[in-house]
């Protein structure tokens, strides 16, 4: 069987707020768990109000902790946006707080993601 995903933009809409879509996409991704996802992926984007996942991170482990065994992660983290140390540090505190269920990059490359942006901090520190 095909392994499937989600992607959600975390939308803010005329009947939620930033928490109310945090909340759903919480629950969708519970919901994609039972349907038998294997992957939910939130998008980041900047400086639009109509979008909540800015705070990638934050916005993984508030779904993660609504869910018990689907792998979450964004679908890229922009490093030109964020300096490279604090998201290592976010990265790390992910995989501890969700256990090995933390995929931080679309591309397919997430742990050498996480080195890429390990060492470039440590080079900034």
């Amino acid at each position: 069987m095909t392994a499937l995903s989600i992607l959600d933009l975390v939308r803010v809409t005329e009947e939620t707020d930033a928490r109310g879509a945090l909340d759903n996409a919480r629950d969708l991704a519970a919901h994609a768990e039972g349907w038998g996802y294997r992957r939910f992926w939130v998008a980041e984007h900047h400086n639009i109000p109509s979008i909540a996942s800015s705070a990638t991170s934050v916005v993984i482990c508030h779904i993660a902790e609504g869910t018990k065994s689907i792998r979450v992660g964004a679908g890229g983290i922009m490093l030109p946006n964020h300096a490279p140390a604090k998201e290592w540090g976010d990265v790390e505190w992910g995989h501890e707080r969700i256990k090995n269920r933390c995929c931080t990059s679309g591309d397919g490359e997430g742990a050498a993601q996480i080195g890429r942006v390990r060492d470039s901090g440590r080079e900034s520190l």
